[in-house]
């Protein structure tokens, strides 16, 4: 038991027990070190890693340009090599057509023609007119005269039609045009152009041209001598069947052993894409970068252009050095530049940890305002903040002792008011019904009937019994919806049946008034949810409103639409209308100080009291004035189809 104790320490010491001592360690060091450290690790990883993207993007590009360089070049090289030969074929028909053209045909004539073409183009070794049976009659220098070259393919292919031969060593000429000091045989390239009437057809002779293969040699000097770094890119010519034609010798860069060509040639062909240029093992010291163009004209020949690997892509390695050097070089100076930060931004912190030590000792009584960062610099002006507010926490108790005194006061004084309410509405309701149930007796009595004065009196008794009264709900509604104690049904009922019943207790009011009221009302019901003696009191009001503050003559008109989930309720008047000011006001109890309300009965309580009922309702009141002069007031409460 206890060698297996001995153990799980030990294991803990070695494993988990490291991560712990090094968690402690970090928690130990200071701030200043953990900022640091952590702007020197991200100043590290973050440039290193956008170097080497940077670097392997700018690397790619720069071999896709190298590889695309050499296959422009190889591209360029068989389309000038493609247009020499065109041109002089070109060149060699404009002769055989102009010797037709001025009936020179004697063999001197023809040796001046054949001699000052030659000069045309340095290329051109021998230039001879065969007759139909294949005698030269006329040749450059006089080579080659009275001899037959009637078994020569440039002959008997001319004979049907322009010939243009592959390369091939010079047989007949090779004694004539040999170069003791030459390091190859003389090898030629054939064209041949027929010499015919061109009214009837008939054959004149043939032309045959032998054009020395150094004019390759040529073209591609001219090709290297206009391409940058072109000493370094080497070129190889093949026939269609796969013959080096032509090789750099000996091979730029490489040495005196370049690359198999045929194992190049062969790789290249069978590389997949349709990439121009291919890295291929060229089983030499090296691979090399190559490209494999055809000749679309011509002979169709085969141009290799191919260049070490190491110079091909020296630019992009150099670009890929570059952007590691740049990002070693960006993240030391990231490093030095997050340690200056940690040391800036911890010594902050340090000084406000100091000062707070001082106020703890007594030797200071704030701390001191740090002007840097908005960041520290809040933090100093929270903590003083702090300070100062635990300096007012005994003042703070008493305040919220008072207040506490002060609620429970206004908590009774609420209660109070409540009782007070509710006695006053028992006290004045039952002497109040009295006086009006005895006015009514006497104004109704059959058997003593008043006089006109004494029931036109009577009557006004019972009228202010009836304002009274009306008053006395109001105030006590108010009161009670203030408290939170008014309490409303939820049902379903008929919007505009309500409105009917209202429209019905309002029209002796209007009729007095000389207002007229909305006859025609909409027949299709409007179900709402909400109370219905608190809906038609609401109605009553706000219709009590529209004739009271109405012109005389005047009139008030209805509308009823839908607003979303509400059904909105307009009544218009077409009195002066309210001041856009004064609405807020006339939500307020008692508040009755609109001009328009100068000499007319009533205490401020309709308003206040219909939007306390509409949003007990989950609805809304809402005062305006209309876009033609007068008010309108909008109520809305919820469809009960919504």
């Amino acid at each position: 038991m206890k060698k297996g104790m001995e153990v799980s320490r030990k294991s803990a010491w070695t494993g988990g027990g490291l991560w712990v001592r090094a968690r402690c360690m970090l928690r130990r060091t200071s701030y200043r070190v953990r900022l640091a450290s952590a702007f020197a690790l991200l100043g590290l990883i973050a440039p290193l890693g956008l170097g080497a993207l940077v670097g392997d993007r700018v690397s790619r590009d720069l071999r896709e340009h190298a590889g695309g360089d050499i296959a422009t070049m190889a591209r360029q090289l068989a389309h000038n090599l493609d247009y020499e030969l065109a041109h002089l074929d070109a060149r060699t028909q404009i002769l055989a057509e102009s010797l037709h053209l001025h009936d020179a045909f004697d063999p001197a004539t023809i040796r001046r023609a054949l001699s000052k073409f030659q000069r045309l183009t340095s290329e051109i070794v021998w230039v001879g007119y065969a007759q139909p049976d294949g005698t030269v009659v006329a040749a450059t220098d006089g080579l080659l005269e009275g001899r037959s070259i009637r078994e020569r393919p440039v002959f008997q292919e001319a004979r049907r039609s322009a010939y243009l031969g592959g390369l091939h060593p010079a047989k007949l000429l090779e004694r004539h045009l040999g170069d003791p000091g030459r390091q190859e045989p003389l090898r030629l390239i054939d064209v041949g152009v027929p010499v015919r009437d061109p009214k009837t057809g008939h054959l004149h002779g043939v032309i045959a041209v032998h054009i020395s293969w150094e004019w390759a040699r040529e073209v591609r000097q001219r090709l290297l001598s206009t391409t940058e770094a072109s000493s370094k890119v080497a070129f190889t010519i093949l026939s269609q069947e796969g013959e080096v034609l032509l090789s750099p010798a000996p091979p730029p860069v490489l040495g005196e052993t370049g690359p198999r060509i045929g194992n190049v040639v062969r790789e290249v062909a069978a590389a997949p894409g349709e990439q121009p240029w291919h890295l291929v093992d060229s089983n030499a010291r090296e691979d090399i970068v190559a490209s494999l163009q055809t000749s679309q004209a011509g002979l169709g020949w085969h141009v290799l252009a191919w260049q070490p690997a190491d110079h091909a892509f020296a630019r992009a390695r150099q670009a890929w050095r570059t952007a590691l050097a740049f990002a070693s070089g960006a993240a030391v100076l990231s490093g030095l530049l997050g340690w200056y930060l940690g040391y800036r931004m911890g010594a902050p912190v340090l000084k406000l940890a100091s000062a707070a030590r001082g106020i703890r000792a007594g030797r200071q009584t704030r701390l001191p305002s740090i002007q840097g960062p908005r960041e520290l610099a809040s933090l100093s002006g929270a903590l003083n903040d702090l300070l100062a507010s635990l300096r007012r926490e005994s003042s703070l108790q008493v305040r919220n002792a008072t207040l506490q005194r002060e609620r429970s006061a206004a908590e009774r004084a609420s209660r109070a008011k409540s009782t007070f309410l509710a006695n006053m509405n028992h006290e004045l309701r039952t002497p109040l019904n009295a006086v009006m149930g005895f006015a009514q007796m006497m104004r109704h009595d059959p058997k003593t009937p008043l006089p006109d004065v004494h029931a036109e009196r009577v009557e006004q008794i019972e009228l202010a019994g009836q304002h009274l009264l009306m008053v006395i709900s109001d105030v006590l509604a108010t009161a009670q919806a203030e408290a939170g104690e008014l309490k409303v049904a939820s049902e379903e009922l008929d919007l505009a049946k309500v409105l009917c019943d209202s429209l019905a207790l309002v029209g002796p009011v209007a009729q007095e008034a000389g207002v007229t009221l909305p006859d025609a009302l909409p027949e299709t019901p409007m179900p709402v949810i909400a109370d219905p003696l608190r809906t038609r009191q609401i109605l009553v009001n706000l219709l009590s409103n529209a004739v009271k503050y109405n012109d005389r003559a005047g009139s008030v008109g209805v509308q009823i639409q839908r607003d979303g989930d509400l059904l909105q309720l307009s009544i218009i008047d077409d009195g002066p209308g309210v001041d856009p000011k004064r609405v807020d006001a006339l939500f307020e109890p008692f508040n009755r100080g609109d001009a328009r309300t100068a000499g007319k009965e009533g205490i401020g309580l309709g308003l206040p009291l219909s939007r306390m009922l509409a949003e007990r309702m989950a609805g809304r009141l809402e005062l305006e004035n209309g876009p033609q002069g007068g008010a309108i007031a909008r109520l809305s409460l919820p469809a009960a189809d919504s």
